[in-house]
């Protein structure tokens, strides 16, 4: 051990292992991240970064605004496009697996030429504040266990269909007794079924 304010010869070599020690960690750290810039067209610029979890390629607009950026990374790729417009066209087929879909837009249409099939296990169609309108050139099939028209589920006919419609469920109505008379005017036959009635 060297004595207070007299450095041992070892001291210097310490100091220098550190120093180099220092700068091959800065140099790694450099050569783990490296950056590339490309200048485009329109002022615009393709920005590739080089880290050591991860590649970035990142195209960078006039205004300085990331348009498209690509990160890969062991887990997989990400991808962000920030564009006017985006078109994607496939001479056959586009498909899309995920776990979520959302899409988020202030209108959406959607047309087929031949076909549309939208189906899941539970779907809802529903107008916040505006009209659903249906329309169809032929017949417009509806099919279910049972449909429900502005009913909350509870299975009871609105009170103005059966002032205005007399309309009841299946299940509400009663039997009702026709008199036999109604149904048939032989006296003999009447009399006949008025006997089994009283034995019965």
């Amino acid at each position: 051990m060297s004595k207070k304010g007299v450095r041992s010869a070892a001291e210097p070599e310490q100091a220098a292992s550190e120093t180099e020690a220092a700068l091959l960690s800065l140099l790694g750290e450099e050569a783990a991240r490296r950056e590339d810039r490309v200048p485009l067209r329109w002022g615009k610029l393709l920005q590739v970064t080089s880290e050591e979890d991860h590649e970035r390629v990142v195209l960078v607009g006039a205004t300085g605004r990331m348009e498209l950026t690509l990160e890969v990374t062991e887990t997989g790729a990400r991808v962000v496009i920030d564009a006017e417009d985006v078109a994607l066209r496939a001479r056959r087929k586009v498909a899309v697996e995920c776990d979520t879909f959302e899409v988020s837009a202030r209108r959406i249409e959607a047309r087929a030429k031949e076909t549309a099939t939208i189906e899941a296990e539970d779907a809802s169609i529903r107008a916040t504040v505006g009209d659903l309108e249906l329309r169809a050139n032929d017949d417009v099939k509806v099919d279910g266990e049972r449909v429900l028209l502005n009913s909350d589920g509870d299975l009871r006919v609105p009170l103005w269909m059966k002032k205005e419609l007399g309309a009841e469920l299946q299940s509400e109505r009663r039997e009702v007794k026709v008199p036999a008379s109604n149904v048939s005017g032989d006296e003999d036959l009447l009399r006949d079924f008025e006997r089994r009635e009283k034995g019965a």
